[in-house]
């Protein structure tokens, strides 16, 4: 063979362990990710599962619309809470 083909072939093998080598630590990263998703969905759990108030009817689990009933019934009635719309006489601007 001459020179340059066995460099080539050399080449070729040092870049396919290198593949390997890389391969391996692609499947271990992919494992810690995997361990580390569980630990947080688990974490999360946990976290909605604890109340203050274990009577309470709205809890950190309950979805997002009992929230916003509860917050829309504890303040209704209430127009000092919220902002009314207002105009600017200098400027023309509103909010």
């Amino acid at each position: 063979m001459s020179n340059n083909v066995a460099r080539i072939e050399q080449s070729i093998t040092e870049l396919e362990h290198r593949i390997q080598i890389l391969d391996d630590e692609r499947v271990k990263i992919i494992s810690e990710v995997d361990t580390l998703r569980m630990q947080l969905l688990q974490e999360k759990e946990r976290i909605a599962s604890i109340t203050t108030f274990p009577n309470a009817p709205i809890t950190n689990a309950s979805s997002a619309d009992a929230k916003i009933a509860l917050i829309r019934n504890l303040f209704k009635g209430r127009e000092d809470v919220f902002a009314r719309r207002w105009t600017s006489s200098k400027t023309g601007k509103s909010g």
